[in-house]
């Protein structure tokens, strides 16, 4: 049975194998892909976690802190620079679900690494 992820839901996912200095391991991520686009294949789109080197943020990171609702048992922060494509058979357990005053800095991360308005062309 498939099952369907919702969007800004943070489960433990197994990234190996990987190569170079993609993040690996078994780590938390956070879903975003929307959830209608989450319920049509076998893959998903997610955003791994760190907790490495925290004190030092790039405007492609979020700094999240741990919290009972996300599951995050120490402050970490969402490496959008990693963001990554994986089929749903990587996925683990669900260990919460990322506060919404963290959801619009993902975007703006986003932005950042994608260019949207041409700034850094």
């Amino acid at each position: 049975m498939m099952m369907n992820y919702k969007q800004f839901e943070i489960y433990q996912v197994n990234l190996n194998p990987t190569v170079g200095s993609e993040q690996r391991g078994i780590r938390p991520c956070v879903f975003i892909q929307s959830n209608i686009v989450s319920h049509l294949g076998h893959t998903t789109l997610v955003i791994p976690f760190t907790s490495k080197k925290t004190d030092k943020l790039y405007p492609y990171e979020v700094l999240v802190s741990a919290s009972k609702d996300n599951g995050l048992s120490v402050d970490s922060k969402l490496k959008c620079n990693h963001i990554r494509v994986i089929d749903k058979q990587r996925v683990k357990e669900k260990i919460g679900i990322l506060e919404s005053k963290y959801w619009d800095q993902i975007f703006v991360a986003l932005e950042a690494i994608l260019d949207r308005w041409g700034n850094f062309r």
